[in-house]
């Protein structure tokens, strides 16, 4: 869908792709759960294992992050991996792509800056 989305429409009205996140999210629950001692919360023979498994590794690398920072962890490396599809299917620079974090909480769309500190 990406890929028509940006070369397939006439004219090309996508000046825009935003990758967002959410807070409280149960994948990223259970990532940050399964690199931690304790009871995995995914079985190792599931879809959803393979699925989230890019997420887990990532969990696994920023141990100290909180649930919260995780989403908006995975948010930029989301964003990154669609700056390299869009960089392969035109000229990047045509269209922004930018990271949100959705609070459930209280319903606010908050941007994810591309760097953490």
């Amino acid at each position: 869908m990406l890929t028509y989305g940006v070369t397939g429409i006439t004219g090309n009205p996508i000046k825009e792709i935003r990758v967002v996140g959410h807070t409280d999210c149960g994948g990223v629950k259970a990532c940050y759960n399964a690199v931690r001692p304790g009871p995995n919360p995914i079985s190792k023979d599931s879809v959803l294992w393979t699925w989230l498994g890019p997420l887990r590794e990532l969990a696994a690398r920023h141990m100290g992050d909180s649930v919260n920072e995780l989403a908006a962890r995975n948010v930029r490396v989301q964003v990154k991996n669609v700056k390299e599809v869009l960089g392969r299917l035109r000229d990047p620079s045509e269209v922004k792509v930018n990271g949100y974090l959705y609070n459930v909480e209280n319903g606010t769309l908050e941007p994810v800056p591309e760097s953490s500190n």
